[in-house]
């Protein structure tokens, strides 16, 4: 009996001293991907480069015209995500904020930003009016402001000039080419423009449900009879391809050919854009297999909007599928300083690369960072779970996890 003690006294403390080890292996973890996991630690002084860009109100009768202030929202965003000097929070990250009363310090710290833009969208009849103002995070000073009061076919100049006054009051100046980007009109046709941004509301939808999509190609589809010459309609009209053929819609050699189609022509029409190269990037990699030329293809749309997460978290993939786990995590980390509250980056680009690699200390703080932004993840707690079982080859975490989901229901 004293020796069966003795065995049992054994095997607690080496358990205890067991779980001791993964727990600190996990905080180790944690601290080597701490700027991805921890936005905003930087300390105190925030650059007036990184600029947070919070949803417009949409201060329109009824609700109508909410399309309107979330497509000039998006598409700010994407025109300041060119501008090389700039950092430009990436658009899953400032949602959040939404209709948010937090301190401007408070949002500062956790997207890591010194300065914030906020304003609201007002449409009545055919007349736009757009207020919006630049803020130092941490004072709360007013940089600039500016009431536009103009038409709706004013939409892309009224953009256009919020962006380079954004970038003019944080000091920088605009190259050659990078002013071009930002001023050049995507359509001549204003009702054009008003049809894209219709679409782009059913677009950026939460699950890419069937009929968003549907939606948003019809609108397309309109936009581009009335300019066929569209370039960024068309971009956007081969994601929607793609989307429908990868989430399994319509699965058919006729749409990826669709998508493909629309991608070149887009390119054809503007060579050099960046959401023509990126929908070109998701045909050669989702449709064909073909990561080399996605990779080629995501590296141009890259260099013309270096500040677009989206882009960035493209490349971690694409990387991850060519076996470049140092290109995979240096995309992610980029991606992750660009959006830094987006669950799904920190669960995929970031959790699932870092377990392949059986990293999983490190993917443990990812998925945990991706369950602290979307707490309802579920896929998150399940794979620390497995993660746990793989490193330690304990279940009990796992267990815990179908526990509560049993519990639930």
């Amino acid at each position: 009996p004293l020796a069966t003690s003795a065995a049992s006294a054994r095997r607690r403390m080496l358990r205890t001293a067991l779980l001791g080890v993964v727990a600190v292996l996990v905080l180790a973890g944690a601290a080597a991907v701490g700027r991805w996991l921890r936005p905003g630690a930087a300390g105190p002084q925030l650059p007036r480069t990184a600029i947070a860009v919070l949803p417009l109100e949409n201060l329109s009768p009824q609700g109508a015209y909410a399309y309107f202030a979330s497509g000039l929202h998006e598409e700010l965003l994407t025109q300041l995500a060119k501008v090389s000097g700039l950092t430009v929070v990436g658009r899953t990250s400032v949602m959040a904020y939404a209709g948010t009363v937090k301190p401007l310090h408070e949002i500062a710290h956790e997207l890591g930003v010194g300065n914030i833009v906020e304003g609201s969208v007002q449409v009545v009849g055919n007349q736009l009016r757009v207020n919006v103002q630049l803020l130092d995070a941490a004072s709360g000073r007013h940089l600039w402001a500016e009431r536009y009061d103009r038409t709706l076919g004013d939409a892309f100049a009224i953009e256009s000039d919020i962006a380079q006054r954004i970038v003019a009051a944080t000091g920088l100046t605009l190259g050659t080419g990078e002013w071009a980007a930002i001023a050049a009109p995507p359509t001549v046709r204003a009702d054009a423009y008003d049809l894209y941004l219709q679409a782009l509301d059913y677009l950026r939808r939460a699950g890419n449900e069937r009929a968003d999509l549907e939606a948003g190609q019809q609108l397309l589809e309109r936009a581009l009879a009335l300019d066929s010459s569209f370039a960024l309609a068309h971009a956007s009209l081969a994601t929607v391809h793609w989307h429908m053929y990868w989430f399994r819609y319509d699965p058919s050699a006729a749409r990826a050919e669709r998508a493909r189609q629309e991608a070149e022509t887009a390119l054809r029409l503007a060579p050099s854009l960046p959401a023509a190269h990126l929908a070109m990037g998701a045909y050669y990699g989702g449709v064909r297999g073909d990561y080399r030329r996605a990779l080629a293809e995501c590296n141009i749309a890259a260099r013309a909007a270096p500040n677009d997460a989206r882009v960035q978290a493209a490349l971690a993939t694409i990387h991850r599928h060519l076996g470049d786990w140092d290109g995979a995590l240096a995309a992610f980390g980029r991606a992750a300083r660009l959006d830094p509250r987006n669950a799904g980056l920190f669960f995929d680009q970031g959790g699932l690369t870092l377990r392949l690699l059986r990293r999983y200390g490190d993917a443990i703080a990812a998925y945990r960072r991706a369950l602290a932004l979307a707490p309802d993840l579920l896929a998150a707690r399940l794979a620390i779970g497995w993660a746990y079982a793989a490193w330690t080859g304990q279940l009990d975490t796992l267990r815990a996890v179908w526990a509560g989901m049993d519990a639930q229901g």
